[in-house]
């Protein structure tokens, strides 16, 4: 009786601490505090869904343009400095994702960012939009798909804002003229895509070597059932991105389990999502998990780790 008596009390805080941030974001303004209601919408909320989207469904699919996959080989080396390269840029947008845009260390990484890009001559103005409209819009759309967790008009409106300054702080000049919205970025986002995503051998050799170093650790009997399951998984973002890919399509019957295991979760997830965890201890946990399984286990894990920080975070 006393452990049925803490799990309700439990749960009745976990409901009434979210419903205490949704009346602080409802109650700002995206003109002005859109930094704010981003990094409670993605960092407080759900970082590890944000932290997975980004990677799964923002770096990786990238990947999936010649334009961009083209210049990450051309530039050589990344087959051996895949791990740093990665790492390097997952750290800087988030440097300057999480924190107040202005603040010095989110300022510094831009600034490094912009160094990065200048280092590559290939990169077109028109490549480094489609770049930025993943990140603005990709998560909000990843959210819709896979969690429990749906953003509100103003959190997708602040997602615009802080992008578009981000774009300011990149150089770049056209996005103020084509990206009226955060509607229209989803549509320009969507036609550039159905125009340039196609396969190209970079593209492959750039995904399946990023992917290799997920799945790398795990023991090399279960590679091959790791890469059926990691096609799925691209399958359900989109049967063209996981073409452009170079990945072989999966059997029909296995996409709609792992989509029916988020299904039947999602009500669990929702009731113990994580009210506060340690970003040191969350970035080192997620780090070792997928060394060591692999994206094959993406889904179980997420299902799993928001349970866990649900009931002790």
């Amino acid at each position: 009786a006393l452990v049925l008596a803490v799990l309700v009390v439990y749960l009745v805080w976990v409901q009434w601490a979210r419903y205490q941030r949704w009346l602080l974001i409802e109650s700002l303004d995206p003109d002005k505090d859109s930094n704010l209601i981003r990094r409670i919408s993605f960092y407080v909320e759900q970082p590890w869904m944000t932290e997975k989207s980004m990677e799964m469904t923002g770096l990786i699919r990238t990947y999936a343009i010649p334009a961009v996959s083209k210049v990450l080989v051309l530039s050589g080396g990344f087959e051996h400095e895949m791990e740093r390269r990665f790492a390097d840029m997952v750290f800087l947008i988030r440097e300057f994702t999480e924190r107040d845009s202005k603040s010095e260390r989110a300022q510094r990484a831009l600034k490094r960012v912009n160094y990065i890009h200048s280092q590559y001559p290939g990169i077109t103005e028109e490549t480094m939009l489609y770049v930025t409209s993943i990140f603005m819009v990709q998560t909000p759309l990843f959210f819709d798909e896979f969690s429990y967790y749906k953003l509100t008009d103003k959190q997708k409106e602040s997602a615009y804002l802080g992008w578009m300054s981000f774009a300011d702080a990149f150089g770049m000049t056209k996005h103020k003229h084509v990206w009226l919205s955060y509607d229209h970025v989803v549509q320009w986002k969507q036609d550039y895509e159905d125009k340039h995503m196609v396969y190209h051998p970079c593209n492959e050799k750039v995904a399946k070597t990023t992917m290799g170093y997920f799945i790398d650790a795990a023991p090399k009997f279960l590679h091959p059932v790791i890469h059926v399951i990691l096609s799925s998984m691209l399958e359900m973002c989109g049967t063209n991105y996981r073409e452009a890919l170079g990945f072989d399509a999966p059997p029909a019957w296995l996409p709609p389990i792992i989509a029916g295991d988020d299904a039947a979760t999602s009500l669990t997830r929702r009731c113990v999502h994580s009210v506060g965890c340690s970003r040191l201890a969350l970035s080192e946990c997620c780090r070792r998990m997928i060394n060591v399984f692999g994206y094959a286990v993406l889904y179980l894990y997420i299902h799993v780790h928001e349970f866990v920080t649900g009931c002790f975070g």
